[in-house]
């Protein structure tokens, strides 16, 4: 079982629409699993853009940028935690100057 991390931006005050972008998953066990983009290829990308916006899970609560950070990284330090570019690497999977796994396809 596992929680997904999206990116909201552009968020009109008025009308409520915005544009999103999945961040990846956490899930028990594993390390954080971060979804790559075009322009976001690194766990600093990502620190990077989430200045702006928001962050909400899958239930549409909201994170701070500072929990968000602190859920990544502890769950990098956890021993014996599962990487998926490491234990199970394919063509779209890559890992980050830092050690953080990516994707580059959609997944949940």
């Amino acid at each position: 079982m596992g929680t997904n991390y999206y990116h909201h931006t552009n968020i009109c005050e008025h009308c409520g629409r915005l544009d999103t972008i999945h961040i990846g998953k956490s899930s028990f066990g594993w390390t954080f699993s971060f979804h790559a983009t075009d322009n976001i290829r690194s766990w600093k990308n990502w620190q990077e853009a989430l200045q702006q916006g928001k962050i909400v899970d899958e239930y549409d609560r909201e994170v701070s940028l500072d929990d968000f950070i602190k859920l990544v990284e502890d769950k990098q330090k956890i021993l014996g935690a599962l990487n998926h570019a490491l234990n199970y690497p394919d063509i779209y999977s890559f890992i980050d100057e830092e050690g953080y796994s990516f994707s580059e396809g959609e997944f949940s």
